[in-house]
């Protein structure tokens, strides 16, 4: 057996995703209408958060053309405006962490990882509509600095 798909790895990658998946397809939309003081309310406003916001109309259009409507799940569409012009949304910022720590775990599996972020990318586009192409590019910049990170590497 090759040396990257030992057991250790394949559970490994295998719990990581499992626990994305629920945290952020189950739980998320399940609080994202939550808009008060809790702790709940305070975690649902940081999923709406912007990191980088465009400044020029081109970038703008370019987010807007390459995100989906429905970028969060449970909120009406007319609610989700301002997200149209965020380059780095939080949710975007969690897809470039969630493979730089698989990657930096388990770098013999970047190639994997790589289909598999690509993959997840088309399964939100038909299902959720919830996608953004920039995601991509944040999962693939993950994979990369973990890997060059990894004290596994062989």
């Amino acid at each position: 057996m090759d040396k990257k798909y030992t057991f250790r790895n394949i559970i490994l990658s295998l719990v990581i995703l499992v626990v994305a998946y629920i945290y952020c397809l189950v739980y998320a939309p399940s609080i994202e209408k939550i808009d008060d003081d809790s702790l709940t309310g305070s975690i649902a406003n940081v999923h709406k958060m912007c990191f980088i916001n465009c400044k020029s109309k081109e970038c703008k259009d370019y987010i807007s053309s390459n995100r989906g409507n429905s970028y969060f799940v449970s909120i009406p569409e007319n609610e989700q405006e301002y997200i149209k012009g965020c380059i780095i949304t939080f949710w975007g910022f969690t897809h470039f962490l969630l493979y730089f720590i698989l990657t930096l775990l388990v770098p013999s599996l970047y190639i994997e990882f790589f289909f598999l972020g690509i993959g997840f990318e088309i399964y939100e586009y038909y299902v959720y509509k919830c996608h953004d192409v920039n995601d991509i590019f944040l999962n693939t910049l993950g994979i990369i600095i973990g890997k060059y990170l990894s004290p596994y590497n062989t």
